[in-house]
């Protein structure tokens, strides 16, 4: 059963706990929409993914992935195929590429949703909100969530498992199915989404947890026989599928794209250079690490967390260790890092006194709101033609002979983003701290300024549709082949997408 913690968990009085949930549940809302509609597919992952999704809902082949007509088997297809769901079903209201990019929203909340179970399962009752929001509130999963991205599918899968690593630490003896049976679809969706390196970090997990005698017990074994069993259908029948399809695409995905990759025999992906994690993970993990570690330093006297605590640290341990060995590095190949230390850092949010809280929070609340006065000033020069020199610097990325749209009801918009954002840091429910409301609701606050003011820009210098629409016009009505020397799978996909040309390459 979950421990109760009297100074930091105490259950919360009948109003605040009808309260928190609506609370939370609005401002995870307000923080995965801004972005999630109403811009072409970006440079330069949203680009190429979206290009196999478009190829996919295009041929129907749901097995070998297509990239403006080649084979391109560098991922599993799980996001593929949900992508393409979500933009068949919401086609009628939503464009092709806005309807794929909801896959992102559901693979963002089903993160969210597990990491505040997992929260829940091992800190007790009235902490799993919290869980959710700390997760919510570091910088990487903000960059991500709303992004095409197939690092979401294993992202999800990866939460999955550690709900039912969390479940396995709390449960009784004889409850063993649903933490088991988590544990493998978990680890099936991270293989689906990814490839090889969700399940490898799980089963290095399994491993190393023995070494401490919470773990060696008769229920984990029967946990880890129902994990395996469950993960079977995940972890084979696309493989199966795929090699009988092509034992040539086989060999592609499993050796070049997964091993060789990672051992760097492939020559893929972006190196790992020295120092990149050192660099990255600060800012990426923030503010889930600083929390951790507050929570190490003040909180690990508390003996009956030790196999919580230890819980987490395992897993981060694990995920460290393999994306600093790994030959291939990007700051999104981080997110799994985050789902433990977003729970290893919620029990530290109650050690935070009301003082520091309090000033904190309205830190918090001025440093955003100067933010979105920014935005919302460039939007104004922007829209008004008034002297860019300000702003000058934003040349070197947007392209400043733009002509901002007009947008009537945007600045209201922005106007009562700030006023219930307040409300709710003032007068809140005080079941978690108002810090937590201030970051999670200045983000949420930042990315609505953000697309509602100034995405008719980002989306003009992000997108190629302008470039690759000014190409169709200068092409014959009919041609007869196109090829290309050099041009990089994102470029492909959106000629595919919006100019309706599959290039034939020299390559």
């Amino acid at each position: 059963m979950p421990v109760s913690f009297p100074s930091f968990t105490s259950p919360p009085a009948l109003l605040s706990r009808l309260s928190v949930a609506p609370v939370a549940l609005a401002l995870l809302i307000a923080y995965l929409l801004p972005g999630l509609v109403g811009h072409d597919p970006w440079k330069s992952d949203e680009a190429y993914i979206f290009g196999l999704v478009y190829s996919m809902l295009e041929s129907g082949d749901w097995v070998v992935p297509m990239l403006a007509g080649e084979p391109f088997v560098e991922k599993p297809p799980l996001y593929y195929w949900l992508a393409a769901g979500t933009a068949h079903w919401s086609s009628p209201w939503l464009s092709l590429h806005d309807g794929a990019r909801l896959a992102s929203g559901v693979f963002s909340a089903l993160a969210l949703a597990s990491t505040g179970l997992a929260g829940r399962a091992l800190w007790g009752s009235g902490t799993g909100w919290t869980a959710a929001l700390v997760l919510a509130a570091c910088l990487g999963f903000l960059l991500h969530a709303r992004t095409m991205l197939t690092d979401l599918a294993l992202l999800a899968g990866f939460a999955v498992a550690f709900l039912g690593l969390a479940l396995a630490c709390r449960s009784r003896a004889r409850h063993f199915w649903l933490p088991g049976v988590l544990l493998g679809a978990g680890a099936g969706m991270a293989f689906l989404g990814k490839g090889l390196l969700g399940p490898g970090l799980l089963g290095l997990v399994a491993i190393v947890l023995p070494v401490f005698p919470e773990w060696r017990t008769s229920s984990y074994r029967r946990t880890l026989l129902i994990a395996a069993l469950t993960s079977v259908p995940w972890l084979t029948v696309w493989p199966i599928a795929l090699y009988l399809r092509s034992p040539e695409l086989f060999d592609e995905w499993l050796w070049r794209n997964n091993i060789g990759r990672f051992f760097g025999f492939a020559d893929l992906g972006a190196a790992n250079d020295r120092g990149f994690w050192w660099s990255t993970l600060p800012w990426f993990t923030f503010p889930a690490l600083p929390l951790a570690v507050l929570w190490l330093g003040a909180g690990f006297r508390h003996k009956q967390a030790q196999p919580q605590t230890r819980l987490c640290l395992v897993v981060i341990a694990v995920v460290l260790a393999v994306l600093g060995v790994s030959a291939s590095a990007r700051a999104y190949y981080g997110l799994p890092l985050l789902v433990p230390l977003a729970v290893l850092g919620t029990p530290a949010i109650a050690l935070i006194s009301d003082r520091l809280d309090k000033r904190l929070a309205s830190a918090i609340a001025a440093v955003f709101l100067a933010l979105s006065c920014c935005l919302s000033g460039v939007w104004l020069i922007m829209r008004l033609g008034l002297d860019r020199g300000p702003i000058q610097w934003l040349s070197k990325w947007l392209p400043f002979d733009f002509n901002m749209p007009q947008q009537p009801w945007a600045p209201v918009f922005v106007g009562m983003g700030c006023i219930v954002w307040l409300t709710l840091i003032r007068f809140g429910p005080r079941h978690f701290k108002r810090v937590v409301t201030a970051w999670v609701g200045g983000l949420a606050l930042l990315m609505g300024v953000t697309f509602t003011l100034l995405l008719p820009w980002l989306d003009a210098a992000k997108s190629y549709r302008e470039t690759f629409t000014a190409l169709q016009h200068q092409l014959p009505r009919k041609p007869f082949c196109v090829s290309s020397s050099g041009l990089g799978e994102s470029e492909r996909a959106q000629l595919h997408y919006v100019a309706g040309i599959k290039t034939e390459r020299l390559e």
